[in-house]
């Protein structure tokens, strides 16, 4: 069984419990019997007056969210609502009084995040925790299987669109978290589910626990089935759909049990449904049910959306190391998502607080591939977001009055520059980033030759005899390799056409413009590719230079004949030697950064680059 197949058989099985389970809704299981005998197909007519196979809110508000995720590539909640109030606008048969009213508040102009509060603290108990959200909540599973914390972020702010009481956001949460277990086929799912949720109200969790004590074996099934209530009252349909949805042998079993049981049939079918779809996958629920679904092929193409969406991403228990280097394991994130700050801080640093990541990337280059360098960025803003320095990158929150002791947690959204077709379509800020890079890339440039000139001189052949440096052949070599390697450099990545062999900085700066590099990068991001196979070269002789310089000596009869002193004329060469080897990897870093961000570089032109030039 696949991933895939759980997925649609989540969606699939959650309509099909709903629509079996619409026609006796309200009616009990007695009246159930004795009306149809044991309800196995679709049924017309009854609640409702709507033909055999006929959805309800259930799964026409799963659709709304399932949509919105996959349209929106992440949780948008203002889209969220924006459906749901068009939804109602269509006039739909079945609504909930709460949902009714909370998007009714959003109609005329109430805020996503106020419409829900406000409706439920108008109402008294016994009216105000209904099973609206738990019921439609499935598609968030899908999306954000992988990742617990935005999935509880998620769950949370969508079931207050319409459900604020703290039972029913807390119920979308567990459901959501066993549904994500079961797609992924993890062990215990409820179990699982169940775990840090001590801020949930304590009617939930015991009722939800007394469901994973007779899954384990520890309470007996049929005492407990013979209490159980199939009211609207979300901890009662949770607890029901939870039931039969874990507990059957088969997709239809829970479906049947969970309808045949009567009350709130459609929603308790639809909870049933949907875990026991997640659970054995979409070939296990009956042909016979989803052919009389008109929507049972939409719900199969909107589950592999939200399956779509793919990039690795550093995985939890790998840091970066202290010599700044990254180790990666590849964990993918298959679906739209946020994920939260400290969870990335903790996979990707450690329990290091600071400094902050990539201080200096030295990552291997030729490791790095769009999407992982689309991470790196990634783990900046986590960072930046969770030490509390910039709120620029921070999901929405919302004040639900929570609970003592529980807080929301902070997440960041998924780098869209990705996802884009032409440089203008990335967020104003990226484009931004991107054209700093370049800039930075240009003016490391410059320094890097202003370094170069500043030994070339003194270490050519005519200088020997006044500095009175031995073996200076190879470095005259070296600096004949540089100038003309600077030059096309230059030519590549500030569009100069100058041949090089400058005297000073002024006029390296003069010839090199760096004023016009922002652009050239942005706009021609070819020219990037051009500067990396060049590189090498660039690396060669300085590294050549470098070497050479490191080893020199002065002649005896030299060292009394100028002012300077022969270990400062030497340790000066030294420095500039290695100022200009840093600053040409600077440049290569910006350039990197340039490269593997924009969306209009190729993948595979830029790993053929960087493997022939080895990176740094």
């Amino acid at each position: 069984m696949t991933i895939e197949r759980n997925a649609e058989g989540c969606l699939l099985g959650l309509a099909c419990g709903d629509a079996l389970g619409r026609p006796v809704e309200f009616n009990s299981a007695e009246e159930i019997q004795s009306q149809h005998g044991e309800v196995t197909e679709m049924l017309g007519h009854g609640t409702h007056g709507q033909p055999p196979g006929t959805i309800t809110d259930d799964t026409e508000m799963a659709l709304c969210i399932a949509e919105s995720l996959a349209d929106s590539r992440g949780f948008d909640p203002a889209d969220v609502a924006d459906r749901f109030v068009d939804w109602l606008d269509s006039g739909p048969f079945d609504i909930g009084l709460m949902t009714r009213d909370s998007l009714s508040r959003i109609r005329q102009g109430a805020s996503w995040d106020d419409a829900g509060p406000d409706v439920w603290e108008s109402r008294p108990e016994g009216s105000n925790a209904g099973n609206g959200s738990v019921m439609r909540c499935a598609p968030h599973a899908i999306a954000f299987r992988h990742f617990d914390a935005e999935l509880t972020q998620v769950s949370q702010l969508s079931s207050a669109i319409t459900h604020a009481d703290p039972r029913c956001r807390w119920g979308c949460v567990i459901l959501n978290r066993t549904l994500a277990n079961l797609i992924r086929d993890e062990r215990d799912p409820l179990g699982t589910a169940l775990k840090n949720t001590y801020s949930a109200p304590d009617e939930l969790r015991t009722a939800l626990t007394q469901v994973q004590e007779v899954v384990t074996g520890d309470r007996d099934a049929a005492a407990f089935e013979a209490q159980l209530a199939t009211s609207g009252y979300v901890v009662d349909s949770l607890q029901a759909g939870l039931y039969y949805g874990l507990t059957a042998e088969s997709a239809e079993t829970a479906i049947v049990q969970a309808v045949n049981n009567g009350g709130d049939t459609d929603t308790v079918g639809a909870i049933a449904g949907a875990v026991a779809g997640a659970r054995f996958g979409s070939t296990n629920i009956p042909n016979r049910w989803t052919e009389e679904i008109e929507e049972s092929g939409r719900l199969k193409r909107l589950a592999q959306r939200l399956l779509t969406i793919r990039m690795q991403i550093p995985g939890k228990g790998y840091t970066t190391m202290d010599d700044g280097t990254l180790v990666f394991k590849e964990r993918t994130i298959e679906g739209p998502a946020y994920i939260s700050a400290r969870e990335f801080q903790e996979a990707t640093i450690g329990h290091r607080t600071h400094p902050a990541p990539h201080r200096t990337i030295s990552t291997a280059y030729h490791d790095l591939t769009p999407a992982t360098a689309a991470m790196l960025d990634w783990e900046r803003r986590a960072y930046a977001v969770d030490s509390g320095r910039s709120s620029t990158y921070a999901a929405p929150q919302t004040d639900l009055d929570e609970e003592p002791g529980f807080s929301q947690p902070t997440l960041v959204p998924v780098p869209q520059y990705p996802f884009v077709d032409a440089f203008d379509e990335l967020p104003d800020q990226d484009q931004q980033r991107i054209k700093r890079d370049g800039q930075a890339a240009a003016d490391a440039f410059v320094r890097a030759y202003a370094a170069f000139a500043g030994i070339r001189h003194p270490i050519t052949k005519t200088e020997t005899d006044t500095v009175g440096i031995e073996r200076m052949d190879p470095i005259a070599g070296a600096t004949r390799v540089l100038v003309g390697t600077f030059a096309d450099a230059g030519k590549v990545l500030l569009r100069s056409n100058e041949s090089g062999g400058y005297d000073s900085p002024a006029e390296i700066e003069g010839a090199f413009d760096t004023s016009i590099a922002e652009e050239i990068i942005a706009d021609h991001p070819r020219a990037v590719h051009e500067v990396a196979e060049i590189f090498p070269q660039l690396a060669s002789g300085t590294g050549a230079i470098l070497d050479y310089v490191t080893r020199l000596r002065l002649p005896q009869q030299q060292r009394t004949l100028t002012d300077t002193s022969p270990e400062d004329q030497l340790a000066d060469l030294r420095d500039k030697a290695h100022t200009m080897v840093g600053e040409l990897h600077v440049m290569y870093e910006s350039l990197r950064r340039v490269a593997v961000r924009h969306p209009e570089i190729e993948h595979e032109q830029w790993q053929a680059t960087t493997a022939q030039s080895g990176g740094r």
